[in-house]
């Protein structure tokens, strides 16, 4: 069973209690002030004025990630980056005129493209951006590219990413769950007796709603940041920012619908065939007499309908309790509620001021250039392509797939696996071992897609695969990021020795991805034995505090 969820009166109870805990526990007076003022502000539900004339803030000191690592972790992840110089020349001018205008000019850090069909922007601690393909292949004017790249040039500015990073998140969720443990249990002589359940509840209210919270609000920051950048450089914010967040709202409802008739989709397929183990069963138990099937027919159908009742129910329950910790945890507010939010906040800004018209032909002209448009134009029909497999019409997802991964996008990966998948659909026996190996040797290589043709190639020529692996650790640079697959490679592939060995290397100079390299390295049947004695624990601990709980 999962951790209880806070009522309205935990809640009212917990927040006065973190905002206490907060200033005892942590480690800097403008850190504390900061949360505090985060909390109450989004509390009050009221925007952060804009003010377009106003100094921009000071930038934090901080200390610049490195650079080759930081491209190369968001190589590893998802289907890596897309060769686009034309686009990335167009993109680095923007940012370095944000940067100017944010006055640091000298500062690191460019733009990059993910090769992502969705709505994903991110700004990282090296200084960089990376735009997915989603959005180059959305946004309609340079003054939405310029909002994008503001905002996210925000985060860099105002130094969020000493709390946005998951890992300094975890450390100040970590810090204040202590703070607050401390003072529930000076406070309460109940909590002291059952510190078990303090810390289980406020370690899961911090994690679940403070951290958050925080990133809400530095969102928030941002947004204002980046209109006032926007602004200043005479940008329309109708055409820029505001339609950058409304098509933020479209893709969010797409992309639940979309969602919902997946699941649904994937649960009628789990029911039907779950209803038919049901019979099966049933009758096996019968036997093969005629007279017991005729006999027991109602009985077979009340089984059937009693499995289909409690897979509703326990569906019913998978999908209330998801949504329930999405909304939890989820760092941006609703996409219609920041745009009026920010609308609110800008509206007092921009009156008496000139509404200029959006800037449509620069980037036009970037998108129609030869090279760009081919790229943009492949990348569609590997998304129609998907499409396509997914209904089934793999004629049609191979014909899609082949001109996607053609000319300039021949060896991106994820052309080229959608190219896989189709040819495979369409003749299951047909060799791929030639379209992978266009991945090998190009400009840039996803880690994703690699460690897909490391395995296959594993199971006709071992050695073979070992060495690719080898060549792809080095060209990546051997990114912690890659640590954890690694391992479980070496693991599942007959180095199990040598997969240990790496992950105590890991644990030891790779702290963010210690626990997730020593997972790797450890078997399913070390995993049964530790999951028993997580059992028993279990079970002894319920024994003995069960009788004070109830």
């Amino acid at each position: 069973m999962g951790r209880r969820p806070p009522t309205r009166r935990m809640v009212r109870c917990i927040v006065p209690l973190l905002c206490a805990a907060l200033l005892a526990g942590c480690e800097t007076q403008p850190l504390q002030q900061q949360i505090q003022q985060k909390i109450q502000a989004l509390q009050s539900g009221e925007p952060t004025p804009i003010v377009l004339d106003a100094p921009l803030p000071p930038a934090p000191e901080r200390t610049w990630a490195d650079a080759a690592t930081d491209v190369n972790n968001n190589r590893i992840g998802g289907w890596g980056l897309v060769n686009m110089p034309g686009m990335r020349a167009y993109l680095n001018g923007l940012y370095r005129r944000i940067k100017e205008m944010g006055g640091h000019p000298d500062w690191p850090g460019e733009v990059y493209v993910l090769a992502d069909p969705s709505l994903k922007s991110t700004a990282t601690a090296a200084g960089n951006i990376y735009l997915s393909m989603g959005w180059l292949q959305s946004m309609e004017s340079e003054d939405e590219v310029f909002a994008l790249l503001s905002h996210e040039f925000g985060h860099v500015y105002l130094g969020h990413h000493i709390i946005y990073d998951v890992t300094d998140a975890g450390d100040v969720a970590s810090r204040v769950g202590r703070a607050a443990v401390g003072i529930a249990r000076r406070a309460s002589q109940k909590a002291a007796e059952n510190g078990m359940l303090a810390v289980d509840m406020v370690s899961g209210f911090v994690g679940t709603n403070l951290v958050p919270i925080w990133k809400r609000s530095v969102e928030e920051e941002a947004d204002n940041f980046g209109v006032v950048i926007s602004l200043r450089a005479g940008y329309s914010y109708p055409r820029g920012f505001k339609t950058v967040v409304e098509r933020i709202a479209t893709y969010d409802e797409e992309a639940r619908v979309a969602t919902e008739k997946l699941l649904a989709a994937t649960e009628r397929t789990q029911r039907e065939a779950g209803g038919r183990a049901v019979l099966e069963q049933a009758r096996r138990q019968q036997g093969n007499q005629k007279d017991y099937i005729g006999a027991n027919e109602s009985l077979n159908n009340l089984q059937v309908q009693l499995h289909d009742s409690m897979f509703d129910f326990n569906a019913s329950v998978s999908r209330v309790l998801g949504a329930a910790a999405k909304r939890a945890q989820e760092t941006h507010e609703d996409a219609t509620a920041r745009e009026e939010r920010l609308t609110r906040a800008v509206t007092p800004a921009l009156a008496g001021r000139p509404r200029p018209a959006a800037r449509t032909a620069p980037w036009d002209a970037v998108r129609k250039d030869p090279a760009t448009a081919e790229i943009l134009s492949h990348y569609t029909m590997t998304a129609d392509a998907e499409d396509a497999l997914l209904r089934n019409a793999n004629a049609e997802a191979l014909k899609l797939a082949t001109v996607a991964a053609s000319g300039r996008t021949a060896s991106d990966a994820w052309p080229l696996y959608t190219l896989i998948r189709a040819n495979q659909a369409v003749r299951p026996n047909a060799p791929t071992a030639d379209l992978a190996k266009r991945q090998s040797t190009a400009p840039e290589r996803s880690w994703r897609f690699e460690l897909y043709a490391i395995r296959e190639e594993a199971k006709r020529n071992r050695p073979a695969a070992r060495t690719r692996l080898n060549q792809q650790f080095d060209y990546f640079q051997k990114a912690p990021a890659m640590w954890p697959e690694m391992i479980a490679y070496l693991r599942d592939n007959g180095s199990l020795e040598e997969a240990r060995g790496m992950a105590q290397t890991c644990a030891l100079r790779a702290g963010i991805y210690r626990a997730s390299c020593l997972d790797s390295a450890t078997t399913d049947a070390e995993r049964k034995v530790a999951q028993a004695a997580s059992d028993r624990k279990a079970k002894e601990l319920v024994d003995k505090y069960g009788p004070k709980i109830r």
